[in-house]
């Protein structure tokens, strides 16, 4: 029997890897009296959540889990995620998404997220890293209704110079759109073609192997947040690039740097100024990000 079952075992892990990892998880947030609750969750293959925490109480705090830990040629991967009215959740990462060289094959991330009337989404994860010959697509999708609100980042990095592990050769193509009843507020695309010069040229990355962007949704009077503490967090040097634009009722934030823990604390920094302001809540970092 034993004998049998092993031999079951090995088909199954053989088609596992012609078939690569399909998977897709689907979450869904409902405010109730006392807190928001994950009232829908449905996954199929390696992507699920962990139980929700409640470290302050009344907002939902999640963790995006990928068992397999890395994503290969060939992976797609489905997210879905629906915010109801004045629900209010905070997702995260437990540690660095990791995309690892392809044979060609291209790894997929779909990400689309539905922020319903007066909810609030704060999505939080933390580093990627793009390993030397991967072949990359993430598309992330946020829809915002009236009253909605976004605070968003994504820290993107390219090799692991720390290891002397560059990214030489490879593919990244991201696209990041925001959206708010229908009407863009945000379209970001870029393509991370390593032979077409933009690692090092001065229009592209200029050497820097982190790439990191932060958008926040304001109310519609500017006046909301902070500016001037915003401003005081951008320092120009030789080891990093920081900027930041306001365009109607959306910051954006840039970092260029070499360090992903550095991009982190410098978001966190801002999401402890504007959180406060905005959302009349101080900010109150995930324990996963301090193990």
């Amino acid at each position: 029997m034993n004998a049998i079952v092993k031999e079951n075992r090995s088909k199954e892990l053989i088609n596992a890897k012609q078939a690569n990892w399909l998977a897709r998880l689907e979450l869904g947030y409902k405010k109730t009296q006392q807190k928001t609750i994950l009232s829908h969750r449905l996954h199929k293959g390696p992507l699920v959540i962990q139980k929700p925490f409640y470290p302050e109480d009344d907002v939902c705090h999640s963790y995006l889990i990928h068992p397999p830990g890395g994503i290969v040629g060939g992976d797609i991967l489905e997210l879905d995620v629906q915010l109801h009215p004045e629900s209010h959740a905070l997702i995260t990462t437990p540690a660095a998404s990791k995309f690892y060289r392809s044979d060609l094959q291209q790894a997929r991330l779909t990400q689309t997220v539905k922020v319903r009337k007066n909810a609030v989404l704060e999505w939080l994860p933390q580093e990627t890293i793009f390993y030397n010959n991967c072949n990359a697509s993430i598309h992330t999708e946020f829809d915002l209704e009236e009253g909605a609100h976004l605070s968003c980042w994504e820290i993107n990095c390219y090799g692991r110079p720390a290891g002397n592990k560059f990214f030489n050769q490879g593919l990244v193509k991201q696209k990041v759109a925001v959206r708010r009843n229908g009407i863009p507020l945000y379209i970001d695309r870029n393509i991370i073609d390593t032979q077409s010069g933009i690692l090092s040229a001065i229009w592209g990355l200029n050497n820097f192997s982190v790439m990191a962007t932060m958008l926040v949704t304001l109310n519609t009077q500017a006046n909301n947040v902070d500016i001037e503490a915003i401003k005081e967090l951008q320092e120009h040097s030789a080891q990093r690039m920081i900027s930041f634009t306001l365009h109607n009722d959306l910051l954006l934030i840039r970092y260029f740097g070499r360090h992903a823990r550095e991009a982190l604390a410098l978001f966190a920094q801002c999401w402890s100024i504007t959180r406060p302001q905005l959302l009349q809540k101080k900010s109150c970092p995930p324990r996963i990000w301090a193990t």
